[in-house]
């Protein structure tokens, strides 16, 4: 702190070791230094003082504590006592206060005091550490006052925490801020509860770390994981709140009686609750009067507590039925259209058995917090609303609605739990749940038909659409894949297998990708599916040990994604052992595709077969007419294998043009066949190489062998720019474009001078 601090504020959002360690530096090296920690009760004071404890132990100090006492209990002298306890040669006064006896004179032991903590000082360095002094008892303050206001050259560092700053002229402030409500909410997932209870406990303390915590602590195990719907008003445990409940219970009972109401409205409406009152037969000028004690405070059309902590403990006031009473009457006062959120949540406090009014207001709620925010609100809302429900037929609506919510935001162990749950009245829920479990990817079997103009129907019939034309070839458009964070995966996944069937593999795998990244864990199957067409990708790319490490990730449970399992597997190993495993031996992938790609994928099998050399070549064309090169660059390598079998030969610019398409969309797969196919390139169709000089010659049967221009300068010993001038020159010559060009002539090259060699 700088001297200039010393009658100012400085303010923390977090505990800050480095400025408690510069506080200490000071004290060590300058003068006494007294810090006061301000802030409300749980706003984190003790936390920074512990920060304080540890910093001082770690760099050798003598550490005195002392503590306030939260259930306002405080015996005289007792923090003086916790700050000396067990300490040798104290003088007469303070060690018969230690031993309970003697006279207790605070005009003498103050002054005692400070020469005590004078003497410490002089062989070491001392921190004093002060928790909550304004709970303490008035001759601790008094003592505390005295001494460490009068400490001046002695090597001693004070930490004082208190929720109002006290008149100490020679200490500095340390203003403790309220965290925001997402920093509270992140604490408590970190200690282990889960994101709702979380955000529930984290909005009612206002900013307080140690409210929060002490919120979490007293809810149940599983209302801490998110299984149990929560109370109306989060409580801390019972032991926290002894102070204030007693400071409350001793207000006038009309003041209470206005305190719970005021409690058990969650956003502090000032209306409403001076209707709620008046229907309860209370004046509603009683809002004014707690104003006026100190205990609210009111800000334009919200009133609350002044102290957050005294909310649960006035709740708690009065006799549960009462509590309710409050809630019915606040109820009531919520009678505009825009307040209906606020009038449904009153209802269900107010509830005490089943209400279909009060199950369709929270289902309501429920389905428009889905729409704007979390999907695990939305979750735990229609939850609340199904326990509501008085009748079968809401609670079936209410069910559906509710796996609609877990779909669209692909929680699908919510999903399956939700729709083993149900039991179907109609023909539509029947179609829901049957649509869950296959998403969810179990077997079933129905009977039901999805023609009907019903939502589930409708939904269950665009999706099957949806797979029909993406495994066809076809473009899905965005519109028909739904909304929310489903809709945007059933998209990117459609996308990817229309992007792969049109051999656009980058943008293929991009797709999945970001797929990927949106599952949750609970997306076993979708992920799955994923990962086979990832696999599958993988081996068009030539990449088949990626591949078949995909196939082992995925463990698919549904039909389909088992038979792409298969599929994939068997292109692996047919382009692994070309000569062991026949290409028409391989999976053709009929029964993984719809039409039109599964009618060309069966014909290619087909002609493969009888070696159908020119029924082929036909069936290239019309899959290209059809944007399916990837079938039609299988089916003219097909053709080509079956003229070889045949006796005859293949063209080296049909040749070239096939390697120079499959390279170009990145289809590495048939490299091994296409390199078999090299053997019986037409002689006459090699080009003359004759024209290339010595050294041309040389570099172009190094680039050709598949060497880069520095791997050729290397063996050639040559520099890279001589090479580049040298393949300038030659694809002049040779009339070429590329490499892949150049390697096809120096191949079909190398076959003619094999076979004069042979002759």
């Amino acid at each position: 702190m700088t001297s200039g601090e010393r009658d100012g504020h400085q303010r923390l959002g977090d505990a800050s070791t480095a400025a408690v360690r510069h506080v200490l530096a000071r004290a060590s090296t300058d003068r006494a230094q007294v810090v006061i920690v301000v802030g409300a009760r749980g706003s984190g004071k003790s936390c920074l003082l512990d920060v304080a404890r540890r910093a001082a132990e770690e760099t050798g100090h003598l550490v005195l504590i002392a503590h306030g006492a939260p259930d306002g209990r405080a015996s005289q002298l007792g923090a003086v006592i916790e700050l000396i306890a067990g300490r040798p040669d104290l003088p007469a006064g303070l060690d018969a206060v230690a031993r309970g006896t003697g006279a207790r004179d605070v005009a003498v032991l103050r002054v005692e005091l400070l020469r005590y903590l004078q003497h410490l000082c002089a062989d070491q360095r001392v921190c004093v550490v002060i928790d909550d002094l304004d709970l303490m008892d008035r001759e601790s303050i008094e003592m505390f006052t005295f001494a460490l206001n009068r400490l001046d050259r002695e090597p001693l560092a004070a930490f004082v925490s208190s929720r109002r700053r006290p008149g100490w002229s020679r200490a500095t402030s340390w203003m403790v801020d309220p965290l925001s409500e997402e920093q509270l909410v992140g604490e408590l997932v970190r200690r282990g509860v889960a994101a709702e209870p979380a955000r529930a406990c984290a909005h009612a303390a206002r900013g307080l770390p140690g409210m929060a915590i002490a919120l979490a602590e007293g809810l149940t195990a599983a209302q801490r994981a998110g299984v149990a719907a929560l109370p109306a008003l989060v409580r801390p445990p019972r032991s926290l709140l002894e102070q204030p409940s007693q400071f409350l219970a001793s207000l006038p009972a009309e003041m209470q009686r206005a305190l719970v109401v005021v409690a058990a409205d969650e956003g502090g409406n000032v209306v409403a609750i001076r209707r709620a009152l008046a229907h309860l037969g209370e004046d509603p000028t009683l809002v004014e009067a707690a104003e006026a004690h100190g205990l609210l405070e009111v800000d334009g059309p919200v009133v609350r507590f002044v102290d957050p902590w005294w909310r649960p403990a006035a709740y708690h006031l009065v006799a549960p039925a009462s509590r309710r009473a409050a809630h019915r009457a606040l109820a009531i006062a919520y009678d505009a259209p825009h307040h209906a959120v606020a009038r449904a949540w009153q209802l269900a406090a107010a509830e005490t058995g089943r209400n279909d009014e009060v199950a369709d207001a929270l289902g309501l709620i429920g389905l428009d917090t889905a729409r704007r925010s979390s999907v695990r609100s939305a979750a735990a809302i229609l939850d609340r609303a199904i326990d509501f429900a008085a009748t079968p037929e809401v609670r079936e609506r209410l069910q559906l609605d509710a796996l609609e919510v877990a779909l669209d935001g692909l929680e699908l162990d919510r999903a399956r739990e939700l729709a083993g749950r149900i039991e179907p009245r109609s023909a539509e829920t029947a179609i829901a749940v049957v649509e869950t479990l296959e998403l969810c990817g179990l077997p079933v079997t129905t009977s039901e038909s999805c023609d009907a103009d019903e939502p589930w129907a409708r939904r269950r019939r665009e999706r099957v659409a949806i797979e029909d034309a993406a495994r066809g070839g076809r473009l899905v458009d965005r519109r028909s894949t739904g909304g929310g964070v489903a809709g945007t995966v059933r998209h990117l996944i459609a996308r990817a297998q229309w992007f792969r069937h049109a051999a656009r593999l980058a943008e293929a795998r991009r797709s999945l990708l970001h797929a990927e990244s949106l599952l949750t864990p609970s997306c076993r199957e979708l992920a799955a599916t994923v990962h086979v067409l990832q696999a599958d990708l993988d081996q068009l790319a030539g990449r088949l040990d990626d591949g078949e490490r995909r196939l082992e990730l995925a463990r698919p449970t549904a039909a389909w994604t088992r038979a792409m399992v298969e599929y994939v597997a068997s292109r692996c190993d047919a382009a692994r052992h070309p000569s062991s495993a026949p290409p028409w031996a391989a999976r053709a992938g009929v029964d993984v595709a719809s039409d039109p790609l599964a009618t060309v994928r069966s014909r290619v099998a087909r002609a493969s077969r009888l070696r159908d050399a020119v029924g082929l070549d036909e069936l290239a064309v019309q899959a290209d007419d059809l944007g399916l090169p990837i079938e039609a660059c299988e089916a003219t390598l097909a053709s080509m294998e079956a003229s070889i079998q045949a006796g005859g030969w293949i063209g080296a610019s049909a040749h070239r043009a096939l390697v120079d398409r499959l390279w170009g969309h990145g289809v590495h797969a048939w490299d091994r066949r296409i390199e078999a196919l090299e053997g019986a390139i037409e002689p006459s169709s090699a080009r003359d190489v004759s024209c290339l000089s010595q050294a041309e010659r040389r570099v172009a049967e190094a680039v050709g062998s598949g060497m880069t221009n520095r791997e050729a300068a290397a063996g050639l010993f040559l520099s890279v720019k001589t090479v580049d001038f040298h393949l300038q020159q030659i694809y002049r010559k040779l009339d070429l474009r590329s490499r892949t060009e150049l390697a096809v002539v120096m191949s079909a090259q190398r076959i003619e001078l094999r076979r004069v060699a042979s002759r």
